[in-house]
């Protein structure tokens, strides 16, 4: 029997500006903006909301590797899909859009009002929230912040430990993925390539 590798194709909803209208230097200067330090530059409230980002599709192929194992007829092939650590297997919404909504949406908010989808790509909320939703529940069933925690601990002799953090993370919508945010912010450090989620899924690989 021929096996032949198949490329398999999944739709990203990723958030992205376009800069196409600056200049060069000011797109770079836009992609380096920390939200946080700029709140703390302008005095902006955490209760006031800072939207930059709008949804956009992305299609992306996810590459299938064959794997041969064994000899003659014990010969296997196994047949493996990699995939970056932006995307959730099954899922249209990607790992720094989750982050970006966690970490923004307050309890009781809707998810557009720290996403602007200015073109119509969603009827609703539905779709993101049930993304969010699914991670959250899984960084509660795994206990991934804690586990984080536990790594750090054994490296540093000291846990990551934030006094407002038992308060604070119940004002929002998704309380476990903020708690794993903001963990995995000082765990990763400033190492950090693209979003802390998405470096994170690298070790923990969300719902795969």
């Amino acid at each position: 029997m021929d096996f032949i590798s198949k490329a398999i194709k999944n739709i990203i909803i990723q958030f992205d500006i376009n800069y196409n209208h600056f200049e060069e230097e000011y797109e770079i200067f836009l992609g380096k903006l920390d939200v946080d330090d700029l709140r703390k530059e302008a005095n902006i409230s955490e209760t006031d909301h800072l939207k930059k980002n709008d949804l956009q599709y992305a299609r992306i192929k996810i590459q299938k590797l064959q794997w041969t194992t064994g000899i003659d007829e014990e010969e296997k092939k196994i047949y493996l899909s990699v995939f970056p650590s932006f995307v959730i297997k099954y899922n249209k919404v990607s790992v720094d859009t989750i982050e970006h909504i966690s970490k923004n949406t307050r309890k009781g908010e809707d998810i557009f009002t720290v996403i602007n989808d200015s073109e119509c790509i969603l009827s609703s909320e539905d779709l993101l929230h049930r993304t969010c939703q699914k991670v959250n529940d899984t960084c509660i069933q795994k206990n991934y912040a804690s586990i984080l925690n536990t790594k750090y601990t054994k490296v540093y002799d000291i846990p990551i430990s934030f006094p407002e953090l038992f308060d604070e993370v119940y004002n929002y919508r998704y309380p476990a993925s903020y708690e794993l945010y903001r963990t995995g912010d000082i765990f990763i450090g400033e190492v950090a390539e693209n979003g802390v989620l998405s470096n994170l899924n690298r070790i923990f690989k969300f719902l795969r």
